[in-house]
């Protein structure tokens, strides 16, 4: 996690505010807080498997070309593969799965809802706020108003609407 922060400094501000989003969505949705703890610590190394995306591809402004999309989806299992040596089997299917959406259309695995951890379904979200609130070298920042709109129409598909509810509670 940490030599991909130095790599991107955006990823490594960027796990840390994932980290803090997942727990504070964890605890709304009932969790302990040794769960809540242990979502935290995979969300700093949900996306470690960044470290094998050619820096040509992760700082691309444009869009991406199907073969570059390919690259970047290896990440998820990339990063649990990395993330195996250091967390339980429970938060390595977290970094695996924080790609996978409810409608199947996710990766690595095309998941369906019931199929995705609980763990996976928060990271995923709290993943994607901090995307969608955050300044990139690509894009401008959302507010959080919009944000929570644009995560509220995406639940079900995108977004499992138990998570989406519980950050909507917040």
């Amino acid at each position: 996690a940490r030599a991909a922060e130095h790599r991107d400094n955006e990823t490594g501000f960027h796990v840390v505010r994932v980290g803090r989003y997942a727990g504070i969505i964890a605890q709304a949705l009932g969790w302990n807080e040794s769960r809540v703890q242990m979502l935290e610590q995979a969300a700093q190394l949900h996306d470690v498997g960044k470290i094998g995306v050619p820096d040509a591809i992760l700082f691309k402004d444009g869009a991406l070309t199907d073969e570059e999309y390919e690259c970047v989806k290896l990440h998820a299992p990339r990063g649990a593969e990395i993330a195996s040596e250091v967390l339980t089997d429970e938060q390595v299917a977290w970094v695996r799965g924080h790609h996978e959406r409810p409608d199947g259309r996710g990766y690595p695995d095309g998941l369906l809802d019931h199929e995705i951890s609980d763990g996976a379904r928060i990271l995923a979200l709290a993943d994607a706020v901090d995307v969608m609130t955050g300044a990139r070298h690509y894009k401008k920042p959302m507010t959080w108003q919009d944000a929570l709109t644009e995560c509220r129409d995406h639940a079900g598909g995108q977004f499992a609407v138990e998570v989406v509810a519980a950050l909507g509670s917040l």
